[in-house]
Formats: structure tokens, C-alpha cells, sequence
């Protein structure tokens, strides 16, 4: 008898796509995702999720911001208010969050990430910007506000930080202490 031949072998399935359809033109203070595909997959998703993305899901992730001053709670004030050191103030509040949707499902806010920290980078606003300012970011998410550690980039006056959580956040900024006071002005946030 003859042995009946292999059978074919199972085709391994084309890997997906993990695309950041981000639009920072509709976002408030133009919030962009700065991570590469790779690192959004490693980061946001679950490990069924990548499962998924290596047997053919196409993944959209995206980040959403919207102007929060008029609508952020008592709460969240306070919270970031505790961490303000003397003579910072809150230039603007912001609600930032990520989004992820596979194939044709239905997207799923995000307000945690399971795999590390997503990078996110925000323009400041125009009427926040000053000479010699310095700016940085507090995340308040649940009943917790942390300082995050951010850079900002005064040519093109960016905010750049990592987060992995999702709510609310808060521009601060303090004027530093200058020597020529030329227009007779107190720097804000100073009495």
C-alpha cells in the first residue's frame, strides 16, 4: 500500500493592518497620536486583539480631544488645582480620548491602555503662547490627577507626553521671572 500523500498544508493567513486615522484638523489644540502602527498595537490592543490583527483584522485606533473649560467638573478642578505649584495655572482644560475599532465593528472607547503608554503630542493654544512660558500637563482620571512629564517644543509650540489613561487633561503653564518688564505688565497668575 502506498501512504496517502500530505495534506495540504493549512495557508497561513495574511496579517492585518493597524492604521491611526487620527484627524488633528478636528481635534481641540490639533491632539495627535505620535506612536507608529507597531507601538499603537503593542499598546492598545488586547492580546486577543493582536491574535485577531495577525489572522487578517484590520484595526483602526484614533484619538479625539474637545475643549473642556466650560464643561469640566468641580471635581477635576480641584484635583488639578492640588497639584498647581505656585504661580502655574490652568491655561486650558481638555478631554482626550482613544478609540479603536476592528473591521467593521463598532468602536470601542478606550479610556486605559492594557500594553504601556500611547505618545500624544497637542498645540498649545495661541492665546496661551509667551515668550519665556513654561507649559506642562496634568491627566485627572478617575479620582486620581498625576503631573505627567512632557516636552514642550517652542518653534512649532507643542506639547509632546506619554499617557496611558484617557479623561481629562489640563494645559497648565507659569510665566518665568523676567528682568525687563518693558510694557509695565505683571506676568499671569501673579498678584
Amino acid at each position: 500500500p502506498t501512504p496517502d500523500p500530505d495534506p495540504e498544508p493549512t495557508p497561513t493567513p495574511d496579517p492585518g493592518t493597524i492604521e491611526d486615522i487620527t484627524d488633528p484638523s478636528e481635534n481641540t489644540a490639533s491632539t495627535d497620536i505620535s506612536d507608529t502602527p507597531e507601538e499603537l498595537a503593542a499598546t492598545m490592543l488586547t492580546d486577543e486583539e493582536r491574535e485577531q490583527l495577525a489572522e487578517g483584522a484590520n484595526i483602526s485606533v484614533w484619538g479625539e480631544s474637545s475643549d473642556k473649560d466650560s464643561t469640566v467638573s468641580v471635581k477635576d478642578q480641584y484635583l488639578t488645582e492640588a497639584l498647581l505649584s505656585e504661580g502655574t495655572s490652568v491655561g486650558k482644560y481638555l478631554d482626550i480620548n482613544l478609540y479603536k475599532k476592528i473591521n467593521d465593528g463598532n468602536a470601542q472607547k478606550v479610556t486605559e491602555v492594557p500594553g504601556g503608554k500611547v505618545t500624544i503630542t497637542l498645540k498649545v493654544p495661541d492665546e496661551l503662547i509667551k515668550e519665556g512660558r513654561i507649559f506642562g500637563v496634568i491627566r485627572v482620571h478617575g479620582n486620581t490627577a498625576t503631573l505627567l512629564d512632557s516636552t514642550y517644543n517652542a518653534t512649532d509650540h507643542t506639547l509632546t507626553f506619554e499617557s496611558d489613561e484617557f479623561s481629562t487633561y489640563a494645559i497648565t503653564y507659569k510665566d518665568t521671572a523676567s528682568d525687563d518688564s518693558s510694557d509695565g505688565t505683571t506676568p499671569s497668575g501673579s498678584d
